[in-house]
């Protein structure tokens, strides 16, 4: 059958009860019977979901329907400001089937590689004096301007995965003589190192739980408001106690390249 405006407010009526497949009909069929082999479709593999969950049919596909629509989009923003916390719930979504590991992997690693190339960026533009404005930033800015001079390359390919350190680096680095080149290569294959390792944490974690709790379904959507709300508080924290820190004095640093 044709498609009309029948077909377009059936179709927007029944949205996220109609399962996706292959389907023969022939050429004869009506709209409503279609409509009715997708509908069956989905309660017959829907069964199994809403057996083990306490939520209701419509909690769950408004659920998924969030995660499907907003969860790349969340995960770039997440990781464009160098959150690890979305990654790993995105890898973990992706173990349930809200999203696809391979693109939760591609996503984070546009985030983190654009937003750490701004920041290389803004550092190089606008030097010590960005980190100066941040009493929190001193110290850690210290430090790695001590690893550049030490350890340059192995800093740029890991600085992802040093608490304390994640935020400043970027920024510090663009203050320092390391070259734009340079940097660049070196901050594609550390994002690259960066979205590869977190995307299959947040993935083998939710396999984990799978195997280790029962009706794993049942508490699914416990378990990512878990892990979520976990991430807030580490991050307020780290900011409330970042805040407290004393101001040191100021001291100029230049480097070269390694």
């Amino acid at each position: 059958p044709k498609y009309n405006d029948t077909w377009i407010t059936v179709l927007k009526s029944n949205e996220g009860y109609l399962f996706p497949d292959t389907y023969l009909f022939p050429k004869e069929a009506t709209i409503e019977t279609i409509i009715s082999v997708l509908h069956d479709t989905f309660n017959q593999r829907f069964k199994e979901v809403e057996n083990n969950t306490s939520l209701s049919t419509a909690q769950l596909i408004t659920l998924a329907s969030l995660i499907e629509n907003y969860g790349y989009l969340a995960l770039l923003v997440g990781s464009f400001l160098e959150g690890e916390t979305p990654l790993v719930l995105a890898g973990f979504a992706a173990q349930r089937g809200h999203l696809e590991l391979h693109w939760v992997i591609a996503v984070a690693f546009i985030g983190s590689f654009a937003g750490d190339q701004l920041f290389f960026y803004l550092g190089r533009r606008y030097g010590p004096a960005l980190i100066n404005r941040r009493a929190s930033w001193r110290n850690r800015a210290d430090k790695v301007y001590r690893l550049i001079e030490r350890h340059q390359t192995f800093l740029i390919l890991t600085f992802r995965f040093y608490y304390g350190l994640r935020s400043v680096t970027p920024f510090a680095l663009g203050a320092s003589n390391v070259s734009r080149g340079r940097y660049l290569v070196l901050n594609a294959i550390g994002a690259i190192i960066w979205a590869i390792a977190l995307g299959w944490a947040g993935y083998l974690f939710g396999r984990a739980f799978e195997l280790w709790l029962d009706n794993f379904k049942r508490y699914e959507l416990y378990v990512l408001g878990g892990l979520a709300l976990a991430g807030v508080i580490i991050w307020l924290i780290s900011l409330y106690f970042g805040a407290k820190k004393p101001k040191p004095k100021d001291t100029p640093h230049d480097s070269t390249d390694a």
